[in-house]
């Protein structure tokens, strides 16, 4: 028999309320919610609860500290994990809250939604609605919660002798591509990307001396809709940016080139040597 999956939601804002609400709908899982700016006391959180989730946008620092008090005795004590919708340009929470599981931020919801299948991968209680997801259930071995860790020994083995198992795992540069977790390396650490994040760095990098145009990413991104536009286009590359670069504002990898698009800055000499020849060839699916 499935288990329920209770969500105590934790906001003042109708929009992500009614977003969430028909997610649970969707998905089978169980929601309650309460006002964030409420004071929140020990009676209000029941023990059954899988995880709870605090809107901390636009509260004041004293409810915020109030309200984090309570939720860190309920984590102690029930081990419900917590998590937090957050405003980058808000300071009052600080990602030192260790003992938050997860911090969102805008996309929210598809943060959001990969966050649960991973959180309940081992008992997944909604169906995968599309084909790279349902690949994803599978093969996910990257931490939405810990998203910056080394990679495996096991992955740091010459490309020329890539097993069956691993033959979607590749190098650019500094980077490691491995297609098969969905996830994107820099120097050994791995960059957290979600889903829609690595999409669009796997485009990128499938073919590093092309300029892809902002209609074409727009079209690869988003491809069962026309409302996709080029502002969603630029939410995800600033959020991937805040990712990959060392400083956003001044990128080196992800270059913007005026009037044209966007390319991924890695030079690969395909001229010399077997091995990055098959690196570029693994990007495009070729074997």
């Amino acid at each position: 028999m499935q288990q329920n999956r209770r969500i105590l939601l934790l906001s003042n804002d109708n929009f992500i309320l009614g977003l969430l609400k028909g997610y649970s709908v969707a998905n089978n899982l169980m929601l309650e919610e309460l006002p964030s700016s409420k004071v929140l006391q020990e009676k209000d959180i029941k023990k059954d609860f899988q995880l709870i989730i605090i809107d901390a946008r636009k509260l004041n620092s004293s409810l915020i500290r109030s309200n984090l008090k309570l939720l860190r005795l309920i984590n102690n004590e029930y081990h419900i994990p917590i998590c937090a919708i957050r405003d980058h340009t808000n300071n009052q929470l600080s990602k030192a809250e260790a003992w938050i599981d997860c911090f969102f931020e805008d996309p929210i919801m598809e943060q959001l939604d990969n966050y649960f299948r991973i959180r309940f991968r081992n008992s997944h209680p909604f169906p995968d609605r599309r084909y790279n997801e349902r690949r994803l259930r599978k093969s996910e071995r990257r931490s939405f919660l810990d998203p910056v860790k080394s990679i495996p020994s096991h992955y740091l083995r010459s490309i020329s002798s890539i097993s069956e198992k691993n033959k979607f795992s590749c190098f650019l540069g500094p980077f490691q591509v491995d297609k098969n977790c969905k996830s994107v390396f820099l120097k050994g650490k791995n960059l957290g990307l979600t889903i829609k994040e690595f999409n669009l760095f796997n485009l990128l990098a499938a073919d590093v001396e092309h300029v892809f145009t902002a209609d074409e990413i727009i079209k690869h991104l988003w491809p069962e809709t026309d409302r996709a536009n080029k502002s969603d286009l630029y939410q995800y590359m600033h959020l991937l940016r805040k990712k990959v670069e060392k400083d956003p504002d001044n990128p080196h990898w992800i270059l913007t080139i005026k009037g044209v698009g966007y390319k991924l800055n890695i030079n690969l000499d395909l001229s010399n040597g077997l091995n990055s020849q098959f690196e570029h060839k693994l990007l495009r699916n070729d074997i």
